[in-house]
């Protein structure tokens, strides 16, 4: 019988807290980010969503979804035509 190698990736707290924050958020507004072009499967722009997202985690809680996606449109991270 073969031995596995066991490989072990440590995670930091930033990686842990990045996680645990942009997946919080997407599950909040699963149903919002269903009809958004920006929230399609795979797409690209989800990655700078998220940055934008752990970034600005500190306000995202009381800050209504629709206000969110203004705040990324004036930051550069979705144009209108992404909603």
């Amino acid at each position: 019988m073969d031995e596995q190698k066991r490989v072990f990736t440590a995670l930091g707290y930033e990686d842990y807290d990045r996680t645990e924050t942009t997946s919080a958020w997407f599950v909040s507004n699963m149903n919002e980010l269903k009809t958004r072009k920006y929230g399609t499967r795979f797409n690209p722009k989800m990655n700078k969503v998220y940055d934008w997202v752990y970034e600005h985690r500190d306000i995202i809680w009381d800050t209504p979804f629709e206000e969110q996606e203004r705040m990324m449109i004036a930051d550069g991270v979705l144009t209108p035509e992404d909603i």
